[in-house]
């Protein structure tokens, strides 16, 4: 993609080289497609408010099985399910629930040669949320805890358990007035730092202007802002240009998107070499480019990472 400069005959092309949300990279442009799971994810200080009885507090614990025998393969697979829920991006604890914690109740039921694992995903109030169960482990694995048919237990079951978590919420934000699925997002953006020449300001204006929409709304204070963003720009030192072409310089566009409490939900970066001093002056039609490309990068970050974008089925599983 080329950026034709209104203020010079200096076209520098701009890239987007790398665009993350949590535990997700995506190189180049392909900003479709991604999904990523976030049971806990925080939609908002007062989404999180109005559906403090929906929502599953930020930790589940996960309860050691309550079974006549096989203790210490019980031991083994509460941590294998820790660990694996953990995985999930589920911040499981191995632990007897506290007031007002979900709890996932592990056990096992008998069959002729072994038994089935099994849970119970339980909310605060006491009330089932879900369940699922493993393949059967044979009663010899089962007795003596191996290790490895735990471990596939665990890992079989928390996919599931963290599907359910997950469509539990987009239930909840679907119901909630007030979520991200049924209002704009509330955007600071604290600015651009460090271009040259009027890059700033050219950047910061253009940026606006794109990223603001029905879907995503700009606000010139942080008060009550459900994400912001911050733009940093830097460049390199001057190098030699090879085979006669004139100096270089490396510019490096980062723009940075945090949740309200500070957290990155997700960050674009933009990379190029440019002919050296050739952006000191106006950014012309380059800041336009380089802007929207940062405007569409940031709304998938925040789609993404509040999964504003995502349904659920009459069935209750979660799709994009």
């Amino acid at each position: 993609m080329c950026f034709p400069a209104r203020s010079s005959a200096i076209c520098p092309t701009f890239r987007l080289t790398s665009f993350l949300v949590p535990a997700l990279a995506v190189l180049g442009l392909s900003l479709s497609g991604c999904s990523v799971g976030h049971p806990f994810a925080d939609p908002g200080e007062e989404a999180t408010r109005l559906a403090l009885g929906s929502l599953p507090p930020p930790r589940l614990a996960v309860m050691l099985p309550q079974v006549p025998t096989g203790k210490a393969a019980g031991l083994l697979w509460e941590k294998d399910m820790v660990v694996a829920l953990v995985g999930q991006s589920v911040p499981a604890v191995g632990r007897m629930p506290a007031r007002g914690d979900w709890a996932v109740q592990l056990g096992v039921k008998p069959v002729d040669g072994g038994v089935i694992p099994q849970y119970t995903l339980v909310d605060g109030s006491g009330q089932k949320r879900g369940s699922g169960e493993g393949s059967e482990i044979d009663e010899a694995a089962w007795q003596s805890g191996n290790a490895e048919a735990l471990n596939l237990a665990a890992l079989q079951m928390a996919p599931k358990l963290a599907q359910q978590l997950t469509t539990i919420e987009l239930h909840a934000m679907e119901e909630d007035p007030h979520s991200l699925h049924n209002r704009p997002a509330r955007i600071y953006f604290s600015g651009v730092k460090g271009a040259p020449g009027d890059g700033d300001t050219a950047l910061g204006k253009a940026f606006v202007n794109f990223l603001n929409d029905a879907r995503d709304q700009v606000q010139s204070s942080p008060k009550k802002a459900d994400f912001s963003v911050g733009c940093t720009v830097k460049l390199g030192r001057v190098e030699p240009g090879q085979h006669g072409a004139p100096p270089q310089q490396q510019i490096t566009i980062i723009w940075r998107v945090l949740t309200a409490k500070g957290v990155e939900a997700g960050a674009a970066t933009q990379l190029h070499e440019i002919p050296a001093h050739s952006l000191d002056g106006k950014w012309g039609d380059t800041a336009i480019e380089a802007a929207q490309e940062a405007a569409d990068a940031t709304k998938t970050i925040i789609s993404n990472y509040s999964r504003r974008n995502q349904t659920t089925t009459p069935s209750g599983a979660s799709k994009p």
